[in-house]
């Protein structure tokens, strides 16, 4: 699974639809509220349709400025000390072989072809 694909662009999904879709009824019961001022840019009088949407695109601005200030550091330090990537030989094999003793898939070729049995 790809941590960013999954992470960051299902979270800005989420910021943006709330942005876009939230129904004044929806945030009134999702935040026990009144009547919200702001709600998604589809179902907002005319003139406050950016309201919701500017809250998100800054919102999504922070995160993203927050998660880099913390991880651009953390990564280049497991860089320096050689501890981001694993050994060439490990990438090329695998790592099932140097950390569990095994290779999996056992049944399947070098192509990922099924084998038939001898004799057939």
């Amino acid at each position: 699974v790809d941590a960013s694909a999954v992470h960051f662009a299902c979270g800005v999904w989420g910021t943006l639809a709330t942005a876009l879709f939230a129904t004044q009824e929806g945030l009134a019961s999702a935040y026990d509220l009144e009547a919200p001022r702001f709600y998604g840019a589809f179902y907002a009088p005319a003139g406050q349709a950016h309201q919701l949407v500017a809250t998100a695109m800054v919102g999504m601005a922070a995160v993203c400025g927050w998660v880099a200030a913390l991880m651009v550091p953390f990564f280049l330090g497991l860089k320096a000390s050689g501890l981001l990537r694993i050994p060439a030989v490990n990438e090329e094999i695998g790592m099932d072989a140097p950390r569990r003793g095994g290779m999996p898939f056992t049944h399947l070729a070098a192509d990922g072809t099924t084998p038939k049995p001898e004799g057939e």
